[in-house]
């Protein structure tokens, strides 16, 4: 496996590469274009996958059942509105902890709207994240050099999605002991729970034992005659990425464990949603059930990342998950 060796590696300073998350990027060459043009008519098409499917689930449910649950949460959709901007005042903190010190010329409360600005884009814009990351990525760039903000950004997400698969195990593991389920529901969250162990196994060595596991897997490719195009156009990248999140977990050993934990209180206050929301509706859960509900809704919004803003999707799923636990949707 590859070695990530100190003296020769160095965090990411090429502007191409960066480029690729800017919503500029007039330096990139003609099939990289055609790439994006594909990519915006995928997500085009997904959202518009994403709507019927909202539609559909509005029909199922019927407008009124909606309207009457938005009565009866009444102003304590503003105590909801309240935790989502805490847990989103966490992801900014993150944020900006993933910026190096000498970097850091700004506060909190710019890295929250650059936060704010961002999601907002990703939100109301059929491009999803694509777009959303490179507004951040521009937003930061007007405070420190591009590739820096870049770089932070990258390191954030991995980061959060570490602390998502370890999330979506504990959920998982939880499911299974709680409720008695049908075969073909615990085998899927068999499954879920072993790829969620598998990805953390994986970060846990490539961390200790110094390896970049992707770089290792696309030169062992090569070397059998597999040749997998994506991964080859995109090793360079692939391999700074990974000595970037290397070089951030062996320099800055604070800020890391520091970023996973906010990331981690930032799960814990989705949860605490999920259970206001409940209890306004008239339930009363049990502990357990708002962290199986927020633990499977990441795992759908994992698998439809490609849908813009999960539209359709977030909500269809969530009737089935409620209704698989007894709740009436």
């Amino acid at each position: 496996m590859i070695e990530i060796e100190e003296q020769k590696i160095e965090p990411v300073t090429t502007a191409p590469d960066a480029d690729l998350l800017t919503p500029a990027g007039e330096q990139q060459d003609a099939p990289a274009s055609k790439q994006r043009g594909w990519g915006f008519w995928l997500h085009a098409v997904a959202f518009l996958f994403g709507l019927a499917l909202l539609i559909y689930v509005i029909n199922r449910v019927g407008v009124q059942p909606i309207f009457d649950a938005l009565a009866q949460i009444g102003f304590g959709f503003l105590l909801l509105l309240s935790l989502s901007g805490v847990r989103h005042f966490c992801r900014a903190m993150s944020m900006l902890a993933a910026i190096p010190a000498e970097h850091r010329r700004f506060g909190i409360w710019q890295a929250f709207a650059t936060r704010l600005s961002g999601e907002a884009i990703s939100f109301l814009t059929f491009t999803g994240p694509l777009l959303g990351e490179a507004t951040k990525a521009a937003l930061l760039r007007r405070r420190m050099p591009l590739v820096t903000g870049v770089q932070a950004l990258v390191v954030d997400n991995l980061l959060y999605n570490l602390s998502v698969a370890l999330f979506i195990l504990s959920g998982t593991c939880v499911m299974l002991l709680a409720y008695d389920l049908p075969d073909a529901a615990h085998y899927a969250l068999l499954l879920i729970a072993a790829c969620a162990t598998a990805t953390l196994i994986a970060v846990g060595l490539a961390l200790n034992r110094r390896v970049m596991p992707v770089t290792w897997l696309t030169e062992r490719l090569v070397r059998l005659n597999l040749r997998p195009q994506l991964l080859i156009k995109r090793s360079e990248h692939i391999h700074h990425v990974e000595s970037n999140v290397y070089h951030f977990y062996r320099d800055r050993r604070g800020a890391f464990f520091g970023v996973v934990g906010l990331n981690l209180l930032a799960h814990v206050l989705s949860v605490a949603e999920v259970l206001l929301t409940l209890r306004m509706l008239g339930f009363r859960p049990a502990a357990h059930v708002p962290y199986v509900i927020e633990s499977l809704t990441k795992v759908v919004n994992f698998i439809f990342g490609f849908v813009p803003a999960t539209i359709g999707v977030y909500e269809g799923s969530t009737e089935i998950i409620l209704r698989t636990l007894g709740f009436a949707a």
